[in-house]
């Protein structure tokens, strides 16, 4: 048995939900407002160690209000079971409303509001759990300074050797052995 989730009755996560924004940062036009923000789902008892981050909840997610619960949560959650990873999760969405269509979320890309309000909780969630990098590129600092970041087209060569989100310095990487064929 897994010990209780303490949720959002615990610093930082109470204060966060506590002042939440709503129509006047998420316009109606644009989000699905009216049942209210879907925040996260999984661990926020210091215990996740791996972080996703969705782009906004769909239907399903509005309609049993936990995020990645659909077609793609079910294909995620395959995935991270594939893993091993089966309570030492945490996911959340860039935004807090499911989105009208895709014209939405892009409209509001790089809106400083919710931008803010969605670096709170990225800061809460790192800072207050044992979130590792799991891939070869941490774009964490760039996208986070920088409204519109793209990830860059080539990651670096090198892996990560801290829990540090700067990008690893890349080195070059010997050419890959090759195997003479015969005459």
């Amino acid at each position: 048995m897994h010990p209780f989730d303490p949720g959002y009755a615990q610093p930082p996560y109470a204060a966060l939900v506590g002042d939440y924004p709503g129509p006047e940062i998420y316009p109606a036009k644009d989000f699905r407002v009216e049942w209210g923000p879907i925040f996260h789902r999984g661990r926020l008892d210091g215990t996740a160690r791996v972080l996703v981050i969705g782009q906004d909840p769909a239907a399903h997610e509005a309609i049993t209000r936990r995020i990645l619960v659909g077609t793609a949560g079910r294909r995620f959650q395959g995935f991270l079971g594939k893993l091993g990873i089966d309570s030492s999760y945490v996911l959340t969405n860039t935004f807090l409303y499911s989105v009208y269509g895709q014209h939405g979320g892009t409209a509001h890309a790089t809106d400083p509001d919710i931008a803010r309000y969605r670096h709170a909780w990225l800061d809460a969630l790192v800072t207050h759990n044992q979130i590792e990098p799991s891939s070869r590129w941490v774009a964490w600092p760039t996208a986070r300074s920088t409204p519109g970041a793209r990830r860059p087209a080539a990651p670096p060569t090198t892996a990560p050797t801290s829990t540090s989100c700067t990008p690893p310095t890349p080195t070059a990487q010997p050419p890959p052995a090759t195997t003479p064929r015969p005459p």
